[in-house]
């Protein structure tokens, strides 16, 4: 019994922890989307360019579930796999350590490649991974991280398709501006830290 009780003491205590840091977390990212308004006006066209794919890519997702079609099972699979890994986890540290470094390795290559492939990256892979592969919106009420990756991505997506189509243009590459990128730092970061609170301990 006594077991039985440590047990449930784990299983409740990182959705209190949860509880307790969404609030802060969201507080913190506020504050940085009010510093980093002006720059991220300078991309307000290919923000929209890119929620225009991704609800075009949830659009056909719709359609298809009308017919038994299970996108993000058929494009990931080993993806899954892959994130499954991840989650294992006995502490929330080393648990949030990893999710951040893949979130960010993601987003690198969507800034980066973006700039090369002149923001056609950046485009097919929101359409295939926010849109058809996306979660369900139902996954959205209880999962507060899945609020903050999205919005992390769709910025890193948005930066890489702003600087591919201005690749040319040394002048205007070189504003993007070092809160801009701390502000994709701190959304990836708030992202990592919530799934990894979210995530019970290994044999829980």
């Amino acid at each position: 019994m006594v077991r039985a009780l440590r047990r449930s003491e784990r299983r409740v205590s990182p959705r209190l922890s949860l509880k307790t840091i969404v609030i802060p977390v969201l507080f913190v990212n506020i504050l940085y989307t009010v510093e980093v308004v002006p720059f991220l006006g300078m991309m307000l066209v290919e923000i929209a360019l890119l929620t225009i794919t991704v609800l075009a890519g949830l659009a056909i997702k719709f359609v298809a579930s009308i017919y038994g079609r299970d996108f993000k099972k058929g494009l990931a699979p080993g993806l899954d796999n892959l994130i499954s890994e991840l989650l294992v986890r006995k502490r929330v540290s080393s648990t949030f350590f990893r999710l951040y470094l893949w979130n960010l390795s993601i987003a690198l290559l969507l800034i980066s490649v973006g700039f090369i492939t002149f923001g056609t990256f950046p485009l097919v892979w929101a359409f295939l991974t926010l849109g058809l592969a996306a979660p369900s919106l139902g996954s959205f009420k209880g999962r507060p991280h899945l609020w903050f990756e999205a919005s992390a991505f769709l910025t890193s997506a948005s930066l890489g398709l702003w600087g591919g189509l201005r690749i040319g243009n040394v002048q205007a590459v070189s504003v993007v501006s070092l809160p801009l990128i701390g502000f994709i730092l701190v959304l990836h970061g708030s992202a990592a830290l919530l799934e990894a609170l979210e995530t019970r301990p290994e044999g829980e």
